[in-house]
């Protein structure tokens, strides 16, 4: 007789790391985000992107009624070109936002 057994801890682990890759893909591939994922495509708060991002009007948005879609590929380009301008500059309000501007590196890094 066949005998099988699972180890039910060592199976969620599995089924959650493949579930993350998956979403992780999906994620890489999405033409817009929403405003919930730009926070978590960030991983800073809602108050932080409005504060930091949605300020500038150069931030890239696309109004459809009251929602905001904004487009990765453009997101990225301006993200990028941030995170240079907050770690040259050594004053006032971007001396601290270089702990967001790290977190926003590392995030492009994985």
């Amino acid at each position: 007789m066949l005998e099988i057994s699972i180890d039910d801890e060592k199976l969620k682990a599995v089924y959650e790391a493949e579930l993350k890759r998956r979403l992780d893909e999906i994620e890489k591939t999405a033409f817009f985000l929403t405003f919930k994922d730009l926070c978590r495509y960030t991983k800073v708060s809602n108050t932080t992107v409005y504060d930091l991002f949605l300020s500038d009007p150069e931030f890239p948005v696309i109004r459809v009624g009251v929602k905001m879609l904004f487009p990765k590929k453009e997101v990225d380009a301006y993200l990028e070109k941030w995170v240079k301008e907050v770690i040259e500059d050594h004053g006032g309000h971007a001396r601290a936002s270089k702990n967001v501007a790290k977190k926003i590196l590392m995030t492009k890094a994985e």
